[in-house]
C-alpha cells in the first residue's frame, strides 16, 4: 500500500499523518508539524523557561537532560531556551 503525501505531517515513530496533525507557527518564525522534533524540544524549552524561574534551577534541569539523554540532547535544549528567550527580549 502506498504511502500518503504528508508534506511533513508525519509522525516519526509511525509515518502516519494522524488526524491530529497540523502546522504550528513557533514564536520565533517557523512553521512545523506538530509531530515533529523540533515542536517536541520547543514546547519543552517553553515549559522549562515558565516551571524553573531561575538560571539555577533551569541549569539543574539542563543537568538532568544531559545525564538521563545525553550533552548533545541538553544542548540542543539550552540552544532552543535561548533562541525563544531572545526573541521574547525582543532580539531577532
Amino acid at each position: 500500500m502506498p504511502q500518503p503525501l504528508n508534506d511533513g505531517l508525519a509522525c516519526p515513530q509511525c509515518g502516519d499523518v494522524h488526524a491530529s496533525a497540523r502546522w504550528v507557527q513557533l514564536c520565533y518564525g517557523p512553521k512545523v508539524s506538530s509531530y515533529s522534533e523540533d515542536y517536541r524540544r520547543y514546547c519543552e524549552a517553553i515549559t522549562v523557561l515558565k516551571r524553573f524561574r531561575t538560571k539555577r534551577t533551569r541549569m539543574g534541569y539542563l543537568a538532568r537532560v544531559a545525564n538521563m539523554r545525553s550533552e548533545a540532547a541538553a544542548a540542543e535544549l539550552r540552544a532552543e531556551m535561548l533562541r525563544i528567550w531572545t526573541f521574547k527580549q525582543g532580539g531577532n
